[in-house]
């Protein structure tokens, strides 16, 4: 049985980014590789390139040339080498990618906790009203009223 057609907007951007991820993460890496002599740098710059797109997929989407949006990603994600660190550095051949369900995982967690940062500092600024209103005897009056 084949899995069931995306449906909404976020399934469609999940799937874009899925198969972005099939069809060019090998390659995300190996040319990451070249920038430099750690492996494991360009893995994880690559798996956090795809988290990026992950928790921002209208970004991803309105991309003319994705695979480039995630290049762009991934090269910031990528630490350069620090001075005097390149002596006796090779690179590995070994990749350990986070699998995709990891990565989408990873981006949700991200956007929860930046959703529950947000809400609070809603809360807070509401809090603020409050105490400004109760302490400064202005009346709140109904939106009616004011009118």
């Amino acid at each position: 049985m084949s899995p069931a057609a995306p449906t909404t907007i976020d399934e469609i951007d999940v799937e874009r980014i899925r198969h972005a991820y099939d069809a060019g993460y090998d390659a995300l890496v190996t040319d990451l590789s070249w920038s430099t002599t750690d492996r494991w740098a360009a893995v994880s710059s690559a798996d956090e390139a795809f988290v990026s797109a992950l928790r921002r997929p209208s970004a991803f989407r309105y991309h003319d040339d994705p695979s480039a949006w995630l290049h762009s990603k991934a090269l910031k994600h990528l630490q350069p080498p620090r001075p005097g660190d390149l002596g006796g550095r090779t690179v590995s051949v070994h990749t350990s990618s986070a699998p995709f369900p990891d990565l989408l995982a990873r981006a949700r967690r991200s956007n929860r906790r930046r959703l529950v940062a947000t809400l609070a500092i809603a809360l807070g600024a509401l809090a603020l009203v409050v105490v400004w209103f109760s302490a400064s005897g202005v009346a709140f009056e109904p939106v009616g009223r004011i009118l």
